[in-house]
């Protein structure tokens, strides 16, 4: 049995074995179970111990995996299929949703459901989106609105050949701090920040390959140094690169206004070679589209705002160091820049007011100091959550921790088929895989 690395970790499925099983009230024919801190609905019958899979919301289960385990909705159902009693349309999408008052904030089934493919002993927390070329999920994207993409078309030559091996990196997934509650422990010095909804962005000045003029060209096959490297900037979004050199001129990009260009023109002139700037973008793009629907942060139509939650330095060998959230709120005082908004830094256990607890207390504590109540710069919308950084010497790690209310709205507005900007965005338009 082959099981390849998940594309992405934050929308997998997990094996795990029930270890909190509990009544709910109104509900006389299901449970909940609390899986990495997820409230799940599981069947009666369920007990602890028992080994299943466990998908988190905006996962997307494969039609393969539906069919074969009678998922669908009824009406779904076609002749030569196995009979579908499920509750799942045929996108497969695990929704946050509330029953009778209950939250599920993902999909648990028996490991039973891989039985189609034949032997499914795998071992407990092993993380998984396919088997043996079988998918199995993959994170949720909603089709794309041809209407408000431009046409994607192959370049004669990619600019963004021109950067130099190593220069370049976009940013690390963000994982789950639920499902790493382990890296909390009492002494562990942590910053929170808040996560704005919006798209992300990197642009930075890196080094790349200068062209040359004939000239220039002539002089190097006669063996005449030329200095052929220069500091230029570079932008993408969070899983494309955009652009090299100047924005204004580039046009290559999926919408109708290259919103990611856009910020770069305004901001890259501010940064100093080698440094590299991650970002969030919120507001509207430049013609004037919500950049995410009702979250505006205050933001006039066509206007945006970016805050910056990473900054890291590569050297000429590609080294990268990164700054820490001290050294990072400076340079960003100095260079005009704004970072996203702060919430509490110190130890977890100053901060918890717990001296000594498990990961997962340390996690609920956060949640319900941190998590919740509506968006500051938007009253009546659910804030999205927060960020837990953790800095070491040259390098940082980061979790999130999201707010089931807005994970209730995101769920409904993809009901309605609202498309998040980024995640269509991040869609190979080759391969239409998400990246």
């Amino acid at each position: 049995m082959n099981i390849p690395t998940p594309k992405n970790k934050n929308y997998c499925a997990t094996v795990v074995a029930l270890q909190d099983i509990y009544s709910l009230e109104g509900m006389d024919n299901a449970r909940g179970a609390r899986v990495f801190g997820n409230q799940v609905i599981v069947s009666k019958s369920s007990q602890i111990g028992d080994i299943g899979l466990f998908f988190p919301v905006e996962t997307a289960l494969d039609e393969e995996f539906l069919i074969q385990n009678g998922l669908l909705r009824e009406k779904y159902g076609k002749d030569d299929q196995p009979p579908q009693k499920g509750f799942f349309d045929p996108s497969g999408r695990v929704k946050a949703i509330k029953m009778r008052g209950h939250k599920s904030e993902g999909f648990w089934c028996p490991i039973s459901f891989l039985g189609y493919l034949g032997d499914y002993n795998i071992p407990v927390l092993t993380d998984l989106d396919e088997i043996d070329d079988h998918i199995i999920c993959r994170k949720y994207v909603a089709k794309r609105n041809p209407t408000s993409l431009r046409q994607h078309q192959p370049r004669a030559a990619r600019a963004e050949d021109r950067i130099l091996e190593g220069q370049f990196r976009f940013h690390y997934d963000t994982a789950n701090l639920r499902r790493n509650a382990h890296v909390l422990t009492p002494n562990k010095e942590v910053i929170i920040t808040e996560k704005l909804h919006g798209t992300s962005i990197c642009f930075g000045k890196l080094l790349t390959e200068r062209p040359l003029k004939w000239t220039e060209r002539l002089a190097k096959r006669l063996g005449i140094k030329v200095d052929d490297k220069t500091y230029e900037l570079v932008w993408s979004s969070r899983r494309v690169i955009k652009g090299v050199g100047e924005p204004m001129g580039n046009k290559q990009h999926f919408y109708k206004t290259d919103l990611w260009g856009e910020v770069a023109r305004e901001e890259g002139p501010k940064i100093p070679d080698s440094y590299t700037i991650y970002g969030e973008i919120v507001g509207y793009t430049p013609d004037g589209a919500e950049i995410q629907k009702c979250y505006t942060y205050g933001c006039l139509p066509g206007k945006h705002k970016l805050f910056v939650y990473r900054v890291t330095s590569t050297g000429l060998d590609g080294s990268v160091i990164e700054l820490t959230w001290g050294q990072m709120t400076e340079f960003c005082e100095r260079h005009g820049l704004e970072t996203v908004p702060f919430r509490s830094k110190g130890r977890v256990s100053r901060i918890t007011g717990l001296e000594s607890a498990t990961g997962d207390q340390y996690v609920e504590a956060l949640e319900h100091m941190f998590v919740g109540g509506d968006c500051r710069y938007n009253p009546g919308i659910p804030a999205e959550g927060v960020v837990v950084r953790i800095d070491h010497l040259h390098t940082s790690e980061a979790y999130k921790i999201k707010n089931f209310d807005f994970l209730l709205l995101e769920s409904k507005q993809a009901d309605k088929g609202v498309v998040d900007i980024e995640s269509e965005e991040s869609v190979d338009a080759g391969s239409g895989e998400v990246l």
